[in-house]
């Protein structure tokens, strides 16, 4: 198994995101650690080799990986009526949430993690979503 398709286990996330440029995975960076700024952001891990990618990617804050799952599930549901409608009676939707219900997030992301297959990340906020049955969307994040 090469590098880029390895699976680390350690989220729901890992392994998921990759680079559209140079195809490494996104990882979990820490900024302002010993400051009252710190946050976790992820981004393309080959981001600081110049000879491999160098380029200013998108950085995606760990807090917003719940709404880019949500986003691809919601693009999903909108091309396929019927399994929207399903969804509608068996959740009680009268439509998608914006964003995941709190109490529900954990089962929810982890139900959407086992259908992504992966998410390629472009500069610009740009996403191409693979789902395991091989269909893409396309989903753009601010």
């Amino acid at each position: 198994m090469s590098a880029k398709n390895r699976y680390s286990g350690q989220t729901i996330y890992s392994s998921k995101f990759l680079c559209g440029h140079c195809g490494a995975s996104y990882s979990p960076k820490i900024e302002h650690s010993n400051d009252k700024y710190r946050r976790v952001i992820w981004m393309c891990y080959k981001r600081f080799d110049f000879d491999i990618c160098g380029i200013r990617n998108t950085r995606i804050p760990e807090k917003s990986l719940p709404d880019v799952f949500a986003a691809i599930a919601r693009t999903a549901l909108k091309k396929h009526p019927k399994a929207f409608a399903l969804c509608r009676i068996s959740l009680g939707w009268r439509k998608f949430p914006r964003k995941i219900i709190k109490t529900r997030m954990a089962a929810d992301m982890e139900d959407l993690a086992i259908i992504i297959k992966t998410v390629v990340v472009y500069p610009g906020g740009r996403l191409k979503a693979v789902l395991i049955n091989g269909k893409t969307y396309q989903v753009e994040i601010n």
